[in-house]
């Protein structure tokens, strides 16, 4: 029970008035008390005082629950009840409540007893508890991770009904027997909402219930992570790995190609953003790709790797096996007379080796004769050897007046009829010291004259310089191949340093770039200490392009081979797309040439500088990387940046920094507290809908009623972000009017 007293009053302070107010139960919910007022007049007398008419009244929470005007007595000293009574009051939503009461007691005038006395009080109710505040334990928590979800509930005789769900989905039952807490294991569902990202925000629910009855709810949220593990990674698979130019089902060193199939599928909405395959240290993209040649042997890794839409990635690797290949190798050729460089005999040894590419390659050798000019004679032809080394000898074939030549053939799958590898050793005539042609007009020197002219069987030497040699008016071809250090490789193309001093080289290579067979010009003057060896390139087969490289060397490396270009591959003014050409200047000196490449990413910001010509007759392109020119030139320092309005007013902002803030309302004004010679209001505060850097100049308009009939104005105050005045007038004024301020700054 609480207990509240008036002041002493009334007749020579007699009398004054007590109120109880008595707690008698709550209902949690219906959100209220039930309570009991006991409402008393007291005097501090032994005494009767007055008996006479007697107006009293009691307001309880807004209430009149008593109100009398009879003949009272007041009876002997002390205190006697005037009423009392109960009441329902209601409680605030969070269960507060402060209740209020007044009241009064008159008697009738003329009585020298006059009570006339009040009270005015309050009381703070019991709080009655309601709706649970739900929270969790983490602000963050990984998918498959356990989170602790609190009720903080206000009774422990309420029961809650948990749910979640993603963005403005369905919620979805946890639970509805939840107490103080509960844990919770974060779904894998929830990452089917984020398949283009690895977190997301989960609500939660929370419905209180106070025995069956709902009184209220609350939410929170916390972000869900998806950790990048193998329940979220992306499955990839092989689909298959097929020999593309292969022997007979094998992947062969340097012609054989790998296509690879490939397969891979997103976890949990997430979709696949990228196949990556590397091969020999190559990178491939698609899920069906075809590698170019690879040029090793033995165990070749491919590996997959598979992206998906979140960035979570995927590896899985794979093999195949390629089969060592080289072009058939001449490993050791001679030819020569029998017996003793004099005879007729022809002996010829052999040495050879070719691929067996598991035994799928073909082979095929061949040593041929003919005499200078002639056809060519078989010596000897086998298909049954991938390596041998062996000698062929031929009784009385070679005329000793006459010289021949020898030619070792070899051939595989890959060197047949059209492309052999060949090798030629020439065979002079018997030694003559010198020898008349018969014809009168020629004379061999170390051998018989077989032609008119001067024949000589070696070099002739003047002043120890040699002269000529052989066929003076040619350079031979070399086949790479045939080479020792090659070692067969049809991409072997020898260093400087393998490069005799002043000396010049025609070599036939796949090892050069433009593709394909091709075929170099290589000239060293000096030696490698300090001068260069270059070579030119060009094609050699009709599957090449026209393209000639220019290259330089020292030593054991060449420099980066470059284009020369030529009438072939520079681009005339309609074809400034060609890929890997030169535009050309027009007749009027103008370049005709894509200069931007239309398939980059999109750009966010504008960065360095934009191009422009000046005017038609001075058309030079220029450059301008200032955005103040740039702004004054599309006159975009008069543009709106930015406006709009909220519960504060409008607002626009101008690019050169000026804004603008107004508002209209309504609201009545008090006009009545002194001011001078007449009257103001209250200060009246109102926000800006739009901060300013700096204090603006304001203005405040008050619309009157009645235009012209009273004077106005207005005590004004400003801050960047607030403006506060009072309404000043003549004369006072309680009414509703239509206000308006406007501000001009800086925003």
């Amino acid at each position: 029970m609480a207990r509240y007293y008036g002041a002493w009053g009334g007749a020579n302070n007699r009398y004054r008035l007590v109120v109880d107010i008595n707690l008698i139960s709550q209902s949690t919910s219906g959100n209220t008390s039930y309570i009991q007022w006991i409402y008393y007049a007291e005097s501090n007398l032994s005494v009767r005082y007055f008996d006479a008419m007697f107006d009293r009244e009691l307001t309880v929470n807004g209430t009149k629950v008593h109100d009398v005007n009879n003949r009272w007595n007041m009876g002997s000293g002390g205190l006697r009840e005037i009423a009392r009574g109960n009441r329902t009051i209601s409680h605030d939503s969070d269960g507060t409540k402060r209740l209020y009461f007044s009241g009064f007691g008159n008697t009738s005038t003329g009585y020298s007893w006059s009570f006339n006395r009040t009270i005015s009080d309050s009381m703070v109710l019991t709080t009655i508890p309601r709706a649970s505040v739900v929270s969790v334990a983490y602000g963050s928590r990984g998918i498959g991770d356990t989170q602790t979800i609190y009720t903080n509930w206000a009774s422990s005789s309420f029961n809650h009904y948990i749910y979640y769900r993603y963005g403005s989905g369905s919620w979805i039952n946890l639970s509805k027997t939840v107490g103080a807490s509960m844990t919770w294991r974060v779904p894998e569902s929830l990452a089917s909402n984020v398949p283009s990202g690895t977190s997301g925000v989960v609500s939660i629910l929370c419905y209180t219930y106070s025995g069956g009855v709902h009184i209220g709810t609350s939410t929170t949220s916390f972000t869900f992570t998806i950790p990048n593990n193998a329940t979220f990674q992306p499955s990839a698979s092989f689909t298959s790995l097929n020999v593309v130019s292969g022997l007979n089902g094998y992947f062969v060193q340097g012609i054989s190609k790998i296509n690879v199939v490939s397969s891979g599928s997103g976890k949990y909405g997430a979709t696949i953003s990228q196949y990556r395959i590397t091969i020999d240290g190559s990178n491939y993209y698609g899920s069906n790709i075809t590698s170019g040649a690879i040029n090793k042997s033995g165990a070749v890794t491919v590996t997959l790797l598979v992206t998906d839409s979140r960035g979570f990635t995927e590896t899985k690797t794979s093999s195949v096996t390629y089969q060592q290949y080289y072009s058939p190798r001449i490993l050791g050729f001679t030819a020569s007379r029998s017996p003793a460089q004099t005879g007729t005999d022809l002996v010829v040894n052999v040495n050879f080796d070719i691929a067996t590419i598991a035994d799928q390659n073909a082979k095929y050798y061949a040593v041929l004769y003919r005499e200078i000019g002639g056809s060519w004679v078989t010596l000897y032809s086998s298909s049954a050897y991938y390596t041998r080394s062996t000698t062929h000898t031929a009784s009385g074939v070679l005329d000793a007046n006459k010289s021949y030549e020898v030619k070792m053939e070899l051939r595989d799958s890959y060197n047949t009829t059209s492309n052999p590898i060949i090798t030629t050793k020439p065979i002079g005539t018997v030694f003559k010291l010198m020898n008349f042609n018969a014809s009168g007009r020629g004379i061999g020197f170390g051998k018989f004259s077989e032609r008119d002219g001067f024949d000589f069987a070696t070099p002739p030497m003047v002043n120890g310089v040699e002269i000529g040699g052989g066929d003076s008016d040619k350079i031979d071809v070399t086949d790479t191949r045939i080479l020792p250090a090659s070692s067969g490789a049809s991409d072997y193309v020898p260093i400087p340093s393998d490069m005799p001093d002043k000396s010049v080289y025609a070599l036939f290579t796949r090892g050069l770039t433009g593709g394909s067979w091709r075929s170099a010009l290589i000239l060293k003057g000096w030696s490698d200490v300090g001068y260069a060896t270059w070579a030119i390139t060009g094609p050699a087969t009709t599957s090449a392009d026209e393209n000639f490289y220019l290259v330089s060397g020292i030593g054991s490396s060449w420099n980066p081979q470059r284009l020369i270009y030529h009438s072939g591959n520079l681009a005339s003014s309609n074809e400034a797309d060609v890929a890997s050409t030169l535009a050309l200047r027009t007749s009027s000196a103008d370049i005709y040439a894509r200069l931007f490449r239309s398939t980059y990413q999109e750009q966010g910001d504008i960065s360095g500088g934009i191009a422009f010509r000046k005017s038609t007759s001075d058309n030079y392109i220029r450059f301008c990387n200032s955005p103040t020119a740039v702004m004054n030139w599309i006159g975009a320092d008069k543009a709106i940046t930015a406006s709009g309005s909220n519960s504060n007013g409008y607002y626009v902002l101008f690019a050169d920094g000026t804004q603008i803030c107004w508002h209209y309302w309504t609201e009545t004004l008090y006009v009545d507290n002194s001011w001078g010679s007449g009257y103001s209001s209250d200060p009246i505060t109102r926000t800006f809908a739009r901060r300013f850097t700096s204090y603006p100049a304001c203005s405040v308009t008050i619309v009157n009623t009645t235009p012209g009939s009273t004077s106005w104005d207005a005590k004004i105050e400003v801050t960047t972000s607030i403006v506060k005045f009072v309404a000043l007038r003549f004369s006072s004024l309680n009414t509703g009017m239509r206000l308006m301020f406007m501000a001009v700054g800086r925003g």
